[in-house]
């Protein structure tokens, strides 16, 4: 039976900080599973028990900031290319009849319609949530089904530099006094 080969980039994924170090200096990414100071040359011994250390979290290609005048809301950390995948995240649906309680709140920028049924409603439960709204936006928010449940996608439109706020329209004036 033959190897699979390694995992190969197609430049879309989020790579973590391990990994982009490992990529950088030509080393082997570590393979998940394996505690890291078994991955390297010879574990660090700190009273006969190997020195534990702690792989990060994948990075994402935003950080969370305060916007003037918005709230909190995520920017760029570096160039983001057109139709990159920037974030997932997955949701909680509830029946039409708990939406109006979650959309008087300060939950209603977290609220998105459900793509199958007028019946239901879907509450982001991710970083996508900070994402504000702008009539001309930088990004898109795509529905995929998983299994059971709905996760929402955020996908840029177009070229975003370092420190640009990420925005969605939210088909409404979030705005609007009703």
């Amino acid at each position: 039976m033959k190897p699979k080969p390694a995992f190969q980039y197609d430049g879309n994924e989020l790579r973590s900080g391990i990994e982009r170090a490992c990529a950088e200096s030509g080393l082997e990414v570590p393979v998940k599973g394996r505690h890291l100071a078994e991955r390297t040359r010879a574990p660090a011994k700190r009273a006969g028990k190997a020195k534990r250390v702690a792989i990060p979290l994948t990075v994402r290609p935003y950080q969370v900031t305060v916007i003037p005048g918005r709230g909190l809301g995520l920017t760029a950390c570096s160039i983001i290319d057109p139709g990159t995948k920037i974030d997932d995240c997955f949701t909680w649906e509830l029946p039409r009849r708990d939406i109006k309680h979650v959309t008087e709140t300060v939950l209603n920028g977290n609220y998105f319609d459900h793509p199958l049924s007028s019946q239901r409603g879907l509450v982001a439960i991710g970083h996508i949530s900070l994402i504000n709204h702008d009539p001309e936006p930088n990004c898109e928010w795509r529905m995929l089904q998983v299994h059971d449940r709905w996760m929402v996608e955020a996908w840029s439109l177009r070229r975003l530099a370092s420190g640009e706020e990420l925005t969605f329209d939210y088909g409404y004036d979030p705005t609007a006094k009703d």
